[in-house]
């Protein structure tokens, strides 16, 4: 099991690579500008955190994890 972060989880790529990743039993941590939002979108992963780069909250999320996928553009 490897611990994965992704931002842009509830995008067009992010929601079904979240829903392989947590499927195959992977601990999924979805960064999000709206995490209440993303939970609704993305069920089941470990963790739902704001995009706030400089809380610690953050950081550790991101030192903790096996892999950081970027997916987020820009808000529409």
């Amino acid at each position: 099991m490897l611990r994965i972060a992704i931002a842009g989880a509830t995008g067009r790529i992010g929601r079904p690579l979240c829903q392989e990743l947590i499927g195959a039993g992977h601990a999924v941590t979805v960064i999000s500008r709206d995490p209440a939002r993303a939970a609704a979108v993305v069920q089941g992963a470990d963790g739902y955190i704001a995009w706030q780069p400089a809380s610690a909250e953050f950081r550790g999320h991101l030192g903790a994890s096996d892999a950081v996928v970027y997916l987020a553009g820009a808000a529409r």
